[in-house]
């Protein structure tokens, strides 16, 4: 068997990797009924390797799958900088806005659309981090991936810069841009520095 390195740990899995792939493996939460837990995290598992698996066939670029077990994914390993790790620019948030309109136009919300979750290689993008995704065609839920990104990107010209990425490959984006705004101006979802 070989050596897999602990590289994170998040409220819902730990991720390992090794030179080739990155396994991701929900861990058994013990204060929760152990068949409930259990189910949770097959089917989260599950909700999350389609995601993938949809986002590989319309050729978005995410990590390959490469297997799934109950609670673990195995997908290749993408070796790059987090988008929030670097200096932001127009440029890039055009195309990782480019990129949400395509995940949006497959009926999947990315449920956590911020620049951690966005590896800049060599070869361009690639989003990773599925865990909290959804498949809707609510709008509201699509508003939500713009809010996170909003949040994380409090510039405004850099902001306009991601919207027009999306607008660009999202035919229904006009409509998840009004719920948007319309969020914003709620208490609870106003940027605030």
């Amino acid at each position: 068997m070989r050596e897999l390195e602990l590289i994170g740990k998040g409220a819902e899995a730990y991720i390992y990797r090794d030179e080739k792939c990155v396994v991701k493996v929900r861990k058994e939460k013990k204060y929760r009924n152990s068949a409930l837990d259990l189910k949770l995290r097959k089917s989260r598992t599950k909700k999350e390797s389609t995601a993938l698996k949809k986002c590989n066939n319309a050729n978005i670029p995410v990590p390959k799958l490469i297997g799934v077990e109950k609670d673990k994914i195995i997908m290749e390993r993408v070796e790059g900088v987090k988008l929030g790790e670097m200096e932001l620019n127009e440029k890039l948030l055009e195309e990782a806005g480019e990129l949400l309109g395509r995940i949006h136009e497959l009926g999947i919300c990315h449920g956590d659309y911020a620049p951690n979750n966005i590896i800049v290689c060599k070869n361009g993008m690639h989003i990773i981090d599925f865990g909290l995704c959804e498949f809707s065609t609510y709008y509201e839920k699509k508003a939500s991936d713009l809010m996170v990104m909003r949040t994380a990107v409090k510039n405004d010209k850099l902001f306009d810069a991601f919207l027009t990425g999306y607008v660009k490959t999202y035919g229904k984006a006009d409509k998840v841009i009004q719920r948007f705004k319309a969020n914003a101006k709620r208490g609870r979802y106003k940027v605030r520095d």
